[in-house]
């Protein structure tokens, strides 16, 4: 079968997931939750589409090259590999494959494969900084109690060293022996 078959399958196949769900969780639950959510819908629409855009900025950053005649493509493969992440039972394993197979025709497979690693790789390592600073926020502005400060001063030390093996790993290659 040619890759617009495929795609057309899987397009259905989600689109069908898509609307069981809908129809097991009912129109009137999604709504009455959107209701409760008020004015701050749009917002965390807002906030996620934005996350999303940044995410995509990224990742064609990391894929660049004057081979891939597609602007759009990263945004793409950065939309469509998170919806498949969120519908696999394996969060965060359906994307990347499917990632890989789309960006390997425009470029060669390890490219494509050292690409999305990368990309996880980065975002898995901006996540850890961003808690970081919400550690600090927390302790400079909420000022917690001896337990909590504790917590947060662990926690913050664990993502320290969790930093410090990303950047020890990175030096000699993460999938080096």
């Amino acid at each position: 079968m040619k890759a617009k078959t495929y795609n057309t399958i899987f397009f259905i196949l989600g689109l069908l997931t898509l609307l069981y769900m809908v129809y097991k969780i009912g129109l009137q639950v999604i709504w009455n939750n959107i209701m409760q959510t008020g004015i701050w819908f749009v917002p965390v629409i807002g906030i996620w589409l934005i996350i999303y855009i940044l995410n995509a900025l990224a990742f064609k950053e990391i894929i660049f090259e004057r081979k891939l005649p597609e602007s759009n493509l990263p945004f793409k493969l950065t939309m469509s590999g998170y919806a498949i992440n969120y519908i696999t039972p394996f969060i965060a394993l359906g994307g990347e494959p499917y990632r890989v197979m789309k960006i390997q025709k425009k470029l060669n497979t390890n490219k494509a494969t050292s690409s999305v690693l990368l990309y996880n790789i980065i975002h898995i390592f901006s996540h850890i900084i961003f808690w970081m600073v919400s550690i600090i926020c927390i302790i400079i502005v909420l000022k917690p109690g001896l337990m909590a400060l504790l917590g947060c001063i662990l926690t913050f030390l664990i993502f320290f060293f969790l930093l410090y093996l990303v950047f020890l790993k990175y030096k000699k290659g993460f999938l080096i022996i």
